[in-house]
């Protein structure tokens, strides 16, 4: 979103500086929120899901599913 921002902030320049404004603004925040979230990643200790190619939600559903069948198999008796 960021790339989107400052792009689209570069496309408004010949237009009204309030749309150029918002625009970079727009993008710094989605700098910051990126940043973050970065951040926050590395602390959890999750820095492979950060620098692995997909959707954090993806990853997470695919762990989900992954937990689900083990607890499963557990209650099964599968796995001891």
């Amino acid at each position: 979103m960021t790339q989107v921002w400052s792009e689209l902030s570069f496309l408004w320049t010949g237009h009204s500086i309030v749309h150029v404004a918002y625009a970079r603004q727009k993008a710094d925040m989605y700098a910051r929120m990126e940043n973050d979230c970065k951040k926050k990643l590395d602390e959890a200790g999750y820095m492979h899901v950060r620098l692995s190619e997909g959707v954090l939600s993806d990853y997470v559903a695919a762990m989900h599913a992954e937990d689900l069948t083990l607890f499963t198999k557990s209650l099964e008796g599968v796995i001891a």
